[in-house]
């Protein structure tokens, strides 16, 4: 059997402004990979997209050419070192058969563009928030059938 313990610290301590600002940076950032992922599943079956649905698609159109250049870079890099690494797979333009954007596609995605809630959080916390955003959706859809 596991032993736990409750730990209450108050908010107005350094340690509970410090716990305030992380969940409200996580939060943010959890509310950014649901946006996009949102804004893709809506937008790729439509011809005129909504302002934000077209804002999303011309953030992921601008990061493309940037995360395939990164993975070449990547590539040829492990070449060089005499490594024998597997082709790189390079990111496509969402499309209705295959509009899913899974977390590594949305970490490339805030990586290119520089979010600001990406880079506010460690990198463990980031990859942990999104990846609960790809169960989430995992689970929304096996609802769904």
């Amino acid at each position: 059997m596991y032993r736990t313990t409750k730990i209450f610290v108050k908010e107005e301590t350094r340690l509970g402004r410090y716990f305030a600002d992380l969940s409200e940076k996580t939060n943010n950032l959890y509310n950014v990979c649901m946006f996009y992922t949102r804004q893709v599943m809506t937008g790729v079956k439509k011809t005129v997209k909504t302002e934000n649905e077209q804002h999303v698609f011309d953030v992921i159109a601008q990061a493309l050419p940037e995360i395939n250049k990164i993975k070449e870079q990547t590539y040829e890099n492990k070449l060089a070192k005499g490594e024998h690494p597997t082709s790189p797979q390079y990111r496509t333009f969402p499309t209705e058969e295959k509009w899913f954007l899974n977390w590594y596609y949305v970490t490339d995605i805030l990586k290119a563009s520089n979010n600001v809630d990406y880079y506010a959080l460690p990198g463990q916390v980031n990859t942990a928030v999104l990846k609960q955003v790809n169960d989430n959706w995992k689970s929304y859809f096996a609802l769904q059938k």
